[in-house]
């Protein structure tokens, strides 16, 4: 048993302040029903700043109870276990467990280390403690959401779809069939049951909630009576959009769960405490995408604070060109060497491997070239009913039945999908995904994904990583032009390893005049760039241009190719068409 652990001090920004404890400085007759949670407020938000420092952990064959202890030595935080929530889901701390991916936040570093047990964290009443996800799911927190600034980004994209929407909810009589309402119980027993959190959701304003048990809210209608109504607003739009995605339970959805009411210029929000990060992430990462500059292909929405730098650089690391020469090797030891060389963390999900019979020292053969690490690393799992996820900023493999049941949110933009030959509709796009992904459909096959629309223009899907692939491509071919190659050019980054480094610096000066017009310059719309990294060239161009990069390459490095021929693969452009690179 060994453990190495490093910290550094690196606090991610969670959209919220760390305000001091001003009401322990108050008189005791200024003193209300509040202060003690107000003060496990402070303390909640001062965890969560430590859960963003970076740490380096590494046991092998060590107690579970040990690696948290060391995790709360190393931070300098007391973190508790409910042991009493464990023992009576038999589970104990003393089971042995080997966990080696390297520098992570602490957050990243809890969730991978209890998620084989399935066990999770909470800061409940300003403590970190540790308890079984079936506890953690059943204490329920509220929250108030500051939407102002997203509905009026949403008021002028959305009339239409919330007018469907709308409808789709009235009964014969055009009336709509009424909707949960907010009680005084929130605010009164609610504040008696627990701590205060502030929402951090950047850029829409700290909210304090109160922490009490799931009678707090009165569930009930408004009247009894239904309520006529001309147009959804966009904060009831918002609630029922929340309370139609199934990640967590809801109590009008499934008799039990929390509850999202609309209020004016606010969302209020009855969940989970870890799926309150999410949902202030999705509200966070709308109000970035509606007013960003520009159409975005697709983007991916996860907790308050996820890293989404460290997913993107795996993507891009499974993007490159790779040629895999494996001849009956053991699995976890060629997936270690692939990801050493790809730069990536690596975890291996033993227990679901384990569940399917399979063993990670089982021997795998694979022969292909010149294909992306992504392509390469899904034949190799293939024969064995595995498959690969990019999650909190690791490679993780795990057996296909499990990976069919993580699901994530992205928003496309499908505002240039200029081949759909008529208006967008609900079921209209539940029909279009059903047919032509692999995905199953919740409101289609009773289980599976869901997809809404949030205008005209953007469409939320709750999907596998899998089809989430699939839909993203989906909308690139849609947006195409009539020659089927896209609107904009499409950017490629690719990295060229050449003989020397004065043969690199040569041709950084070299290219872009050789290739005139149809080099994309630095700092124009598309990004195109060139930059000198001793032997190496990163360039980003079109796939035209990189083709006759190649070309050019190839002329100068010929002699060194043919000794080293994997250095520079041939660029493979999707879409290619006969009369391009001309």
């Amino acid at each position: 048993m060994r453990y190495i652990a490093f910290l550094t001090i690196a606090c991610l920004h969670f959209g919220f302040e760390v305000s001091p404890a001003d009401d322990a400085k108050k008189p005791l007759a200024e003193a209300s029903l509040s202060t003690p949670l107000r003060l496990a407020a402070d303390q909640e938000q001062r965890i969560l700043h430590s859960l963003s420092q970076r740490i380096k952990v590494e046991a092998e064959d060590a107690p579970l109870s040990e690696v948290i202890q060391f995790i709360s030595q190393t931070i300098d935080r007391e973190i508790l276990i409910d042991t009493p929530a464990l023992a009576d889901a038999g589970i104990s701390t003393d089971q042995n467990t080997t966990f080696k991916l390297g520098e992570m936040t602490v957050w990243q570093s809890l969730y991978f280390l209890l998620k084989p047990f399935q066990l999770t964290w909470t800061a409940h009443d300003g403590i970190l403690e540790i308890t079984t996800k079936d506890k953690a799911e059943a204490q329920l927190v509220t929250r108030v959401y500051d939407v102002r600034k997203l509905c009026d980004l949403l008021e002028p994209i959305s009339k239409e779809i919330r007018s469907q929407r709308d409808h789709r909810q009235r009964g014969d009589t055009g009336m709509v069939v009424g909707g949960g309402g907010v009680g005084g119980g929130m605010m009164g027993g609610g504040m008696g049951g627990g701590g205060l959190f502030s929402v951090p959701v950047q850029a829409l304003g700290p909210a304090v909630i109160g922490m009490g048990t799931s009678s707090d809210i009165n569930h009930e209608t408004h009247s009894s009576e239904p309520v006529s109504l001309e147009l959804m607003s966009v904060e009831s739009f918002l609630a029922n959009v929340m309370r139609s995605l199934t990640l967590w339970k809801w109590l009008e959805i499934d008799g039990e769960g929390g509850a999202v009411q609309p209020g004016k210029g606010c969302l209020i929000v009855r969940q989970n405490y870890q799926a309150q990060f999410q949902i202030a992430g999705i509200l966070e990462g709308l109000e970035r995408l509606l007013d960003a500059k520009g159409p975005s292909k697709s983007t991916p929405f996860r907790r308050i604070g996820y890293p989404y730098e460290e997913d993107a650089a795996i993507l891009a690391a499974l993007a490159k060109p790779k040629n895999l020469e494996i001849d009956d090797q053991g699995l976890e030891a060629v997936l270690q060497q692939i990801a050493t060389e790809a730069g990536c963390r690596l975890l291996i999900d033993s227990p679901a491997l384990a569940d399917e019979g399979i063993s990670s020292d089982q021997p795998v053969k694979c022969h292909l070239h010149k294909l992306p690490l992504g392509i390469c690393l899904k034949k190799l799992l293939e024969p064995l009913q595995l498959t690969h996820v990019v999650e909190e900023g690791v490679l993780v493999i795990t057996t296909a039945t499990k990976a069919e049941e993580m699901f994530s949110i992205r928003v496309y933009d499908i505002g240039n999908c200029h081949k759909i030959t008529k208006p967008l509709s609900h079921a209209g796009l539940l029909s279009t995904l059903a047919d032509l992904t692999s995905g199953k459909w919740l409101e289609m096959e009773g289980e599976g994904g869901q997809a809404e629309l949030l205008s005209s223009k953007h469409l939320l899907v709750s999907q596998t990583q899998q089809v989430h692939s699939e839909i993203e491509l989906l909308i690139e071919e849609l947006s195409a032009d009539k020659t089927g190659s896209t609107a904009k050019p499409a950017i490629a980054l690719r990295v060229y390893t050449l003989p020397d480094t004065e043969t690199a610096a040569d041709l950084v000066k070299i290219l872009p005049r050789i290739l005139g017009k149809a080099w994309i310059e630095n700092g124009s719309t598309e990004n195109g760039s060139i930059e000198w990294a001793g032997k190496s060239l990163l360039i980003s161009q079109t796939w035209e241009v990189h083709l006759k990069i190649e070309k050019i390459i190839d002329a100068l490095t010929m002699s060194r190719r043919k000794q080293n021929p994997t250095q520079i693969g041939p660029v493979s452009p999707p879409n290619t068409n006969p009369q391009d690179g001309k």
